[in-house]
């Protein structure tokens, strides 16, 4: 179909069968089907192409998967917070590490606290001392430290002491608010999970 020529003109029915109006061809509803889909997306590519020349975004958009299907998503939470979840080394995590629960449990209560753009766990805007983090977590003092270096161990997480004060650090290349700041992409440079040494 040439630049401009709609699949709309360029079909017809007659008799419940589907043909070409300028071939006579008659064609396949899986065809068809096709062909309308590549007009939408390339439509909706062209409509979004004009919108960010004048600094607008349509909210649904075209994107397509590994596989090269298309799928017409929208963001469902614009101008909000998000967080990277990196899906294939998190399924590994989980496959490959026997964490207990109390660890899986924790983890996942950390991603819910993980702060932009140090990756680390912030609790009503501060860095939770141990008492919060018992508190968070449900846990008592001594079964907190053996989650913590359980998920340390496992690769997850990252405790450091910055001026007598317990920081911990999520990973970034399992888990991440964006943009991460170097430092702490530096801090996980030998991780198992960073990519650009286990490529």
């Amino acid at each position: 179909m040439s630049k401009g020529e709609s699949v709309l003109n360029k079909y017809r029915i007659e008799n419940g069968v589907l043909y070409d109006q300028f071939t006579g061809e008659v064609i396949d509803r899986k065809e068809i089907k096709k062909a309308y889909q590549a007009e939408l997306a390339n439509f909706m590519l062209e409509s979004e192409l004009d919108l960010n020349e004048i600094g607008e975004r349509l909210d649904l958009r075209v994107v397509s998967d590994k596989r090269g299907k298309t799928h017409h998503v929208i963001n469902v939470k614009e101008g909000f917070h998000f967080v990277k979840v990196f899906k294939v080394a998190l399924r590994e995590v989980l496959s490959t590490n026997s964490l207990s629960k109390a660890a899986k449990s924790a983890y996942l209560d950390f991603q819910a606290y993980t702060s932009f753009p140090n990756n680390t766990v912030i609790v009503d805007g501060e860095t939770p001392d141990t008492e919060k983090l018992c508190d968070l977590l449900d846990l008592k003092k001594t079964r907190l430290y053996d989650v913590l270096k359980e998920l340390e161990t496992a690769d997850l997480i990252l405790r450091k002491k910055i001026n007598g004060q317990l920081v911990i650090y999520i990973n970034p290349f399992i888990y991440n608010c964006g943009l991460v700041d170097q430092s702490t992409l530096e801090l996980f440079e030998s991780s198992q999970y960073n990519p650009t040494i286990n490529n």
